[in-house]
């Protein structure tokens, strides 16, 4: 998934993203505390787990595309800053980007919970990505005369940074219905010396939401527990590998040292000392006196890997995805592999079914009339889920396959057809 509209390229903007509750201060941690938007951008930046829960399901989810079911009229757009002639719409929109920018959408849905498409003109698009802006400057873009565009962006909401931060804010609200009347986008990017804005139109955007938990705007994260769970486990290893690296440094005990004046001339006189090569033990006049603490133990090794495999399980459960998906694991007997995948694979076609109206809204902004579509099936014919007996069942339609409803017809056929018993 591409980062373009986000401004993490200062080191001072890198750390305000990615320092999170906790880092700092171990007891800042909690289950309980909210992450902002902020927060969760930092934990996608950095954490492997929230990317793959992120990025995995929608690339999968847009790797076999799809197929129009009118899609045959020619569409003229620019290529290369010049007319061009593209066959259908599918080329257009892959031209101008368009797919990657609905994978951002996907993804940036499951992080926050909430995302939209902005569109705009040729010209537009040429002003946005001019540098000469004095500060402060602001674009307000209203409808378009016939409610059709040539270019669209994803942006996700709103996370703020030293510089300014990116993304989107709903401005004006209609008090009666509670729907935006007005987003305001910001866009600081590298090389930029101020902030742009855009006052745009409610034509223009098209959101992509997840599912709400309750009644207001937007969705709901879909990985905020997993990036509460992948947290703390990162700093369960941060202190695990302190404690390895002490135990690489070894012990160094410094005898005889009482005074400040005889710590000064110690270290004035032992260039090589470091605290990164060695734990000093200052003060004491034979070993057996040196503190037990500053050995490290690591008799707690299985502890250790029993709550990192705990973590690893939760996040899986968290977020549908497979331990080898996740981590590389062995999946272990058949069944549970197959039962693994189809989890994943049943909320990848639940999020294609979310997602298909806004896609299609999509489509028409950009000129499409006829914008109805088919998914190209991910997954062989006989894996394809039916979602007619529930989103579980009727996944795997071949051997051993779950909810396997050629067999139950067969089971209720054989059935019917064998006589019954005569009655006494």
């Amino acid at each position: 998934m591409s980062n373009k509209n986000l401004n993490f390229y200062d080191s001072r903007v890198y750390h305000e993203l990615v320092t999170l509750p906790g880092d700092l201060t171990p007891t800042d941690f909690s289950f309980n505390m909210a992450l902002t938007d902020t927060h969760l951008m930092g934990m996608y930046i950095r954490n492997e787990y929230v990317q793959i829960a992120c990025d995995w399901m929608p690339a999968e989810a847009l790797r076999k595309w799809l197929t129009f079911r009118s899609d045959t009229t020619p569409v003229q757009g620019l290529k290369h800053g010049k007319e061009h002639p593209f066959k259908n719409f599918d080329e257009y929109f892959e031209w101008i980007g368009g797919r990657e920018e609905l994978e951002n959408c996907f993804g940036w849905s499951r992080l926050f919970g909430r995302c939209i498409m902005f569109h705009m003109d040729a010209q537009e698009a040429i002003d946005m990505g001019a540098k000469t802006l004095r500060k402060g400057q602001t674009y307000t873009l209203g409808k378009s005369a016939d409610g059709r565009y040539l270019a669209c962006r994803a942006f996700h909401p709103f996370c703020q940074t030293e510089e300014g931060g990116n993304g989107y804010e709903v401005g004006e609200v209609d008090q009666t219905t509670g729907k935006p009347l007005t987003y305001k986008i910001h866009i600081m990017t590298k090389g930029m010396k101020h902030e742009r804005v855009i006052i745009a139109d409610p034509d223009r955007v098209v959101e992509f939401n997840w599912k709400r938990k309750q009644i207001k705007y937007g969705g709901d994260s879909r990985v905020r527990g997993l990036a509460l769970l992948a947290l703390c486990e990162e700093q369960m290893f941060k202190r695990l590998m302190k404690r390895l690296h002490d135990l690489a440094g070894g012990v160094r005990i410094i005898p005889g040292i009482k005074t400040a004046e005889q710590m000064t001339t110690f270290m004035a006189s032992d260039a090589g000392a470091n605290d990164q090569s060695s734990v000093d033990t200052i003060g004491v006049d034979r070993p057996e006196n040196a503190p037990a603490y500053i050995t490290p133990d690591l008799k707690t090794s299985t502890e250790f890997i029993a709550a990192f495999d705990m973590f690893t399980r939760k996040i899986c459960r968290h977020t549908h995805l497979s331990q080898k998906i996740l981590d590389g694991e062995s999946q272990g007997v058949q069944a549970s592999a197959q039962f693994d995948m189809m989890s994943s694979y049943t909320e990848i076609f639940q999020m294609q079914n979310r997602f298909k109206q806004p896609m299609e809204s999509v489509f028409y902004k950009l000129g499409l009339e006829d914008t109805e579509f088919d998914w190209v099936p991910i997954l062989p014919e006989e894996m394809q889920p039916d979602f007619k007996f529930g989103g579980l069942e009727g996944f795997g339609k071949g051997e051993g396959g779950f909810g396997d409803k050629e067999d139950k017809d067969k089971e209720d056929k054989q059935k019917e057809e064998k006589p019954n018993a005569p009655q006494s």
